[in-house]
């Protein structure tokens, strides 16, 4: 996934996700709709990793951060939505 400013068109940052059916969350998920569920981890964890780097701050969070980065999330979210 890639970030890119949208007044110069310069990559900002790029991010890289990845899930796969071998976590216990998934053992047991129906078929038809695990496919979905893992493309939309994945998606989710590279747009994580995307906003990450772009505020250089993967060394300075810890887990416990979560409520920082759904913030974050929803604010990146929201501006490539009006963007798009």
């Amino acid at each position: 996934m890639t970030l890119s400013n949208k007044e110069t068109g310069v990559i900002e940052a790029e991010g890289i996700g990845s899930c796969n059916s071998k976590v216990a969350a998934y053992l047991y998920s129906d078929s038809y709709t695990i496919v979905n569920t893992l493309l939309k981890m994945a998606k989710k964890r590279a747009l994580i990793d995307n906003v990450l780097s772009a505020t250089r701050t993967s060394g300075c969070l810890l887990k416990t951060s979560r409520t920082f980065l759904r913030i974050t999330l929803k604010r990146v979210m929201t501006a490539q939505q009006t963007f798009s």
